[in-house]
């Protein structure tokens, strides 16, 4: 893969690069776990997509908030 990416055990590590903006977005799920286009994601935690403007992060995750869950992104960093 191009820059940005290392293959660490088996997996493709993003390297979010430093200064990145990333975008967290809520996504809203009702009572069944459908969110409004009909996915189902299950009950749980809230669930949150995070992107970054460089289009290497697109990640959703359970977390108890918007903070969480880009903290989650920068310090686990994301696979693919």
């Amino acid at each position: 893969m191009g820059d940005g990416f290392t293959f660490l055990s088996g997996e493709w590590i993003v390297k979010i690069p430093k200064g990145s903006k990333l975008d967290v977005e809520r996504i809203v799920i009702n009572r069944q776990g459908y969110d409004s286009h009909g996915r189902y994601w299950g009950v749980g935690q809230k669930l949150y997509r995070v992107t970054d403007s460089g289009g290497f992060v697109n990640k959703y995750i359970r977390a108890k908030d918007a903070k969480t869950a880009r903290l989650m992104v920068l310090f686990s960093g994301t696979t693919y």
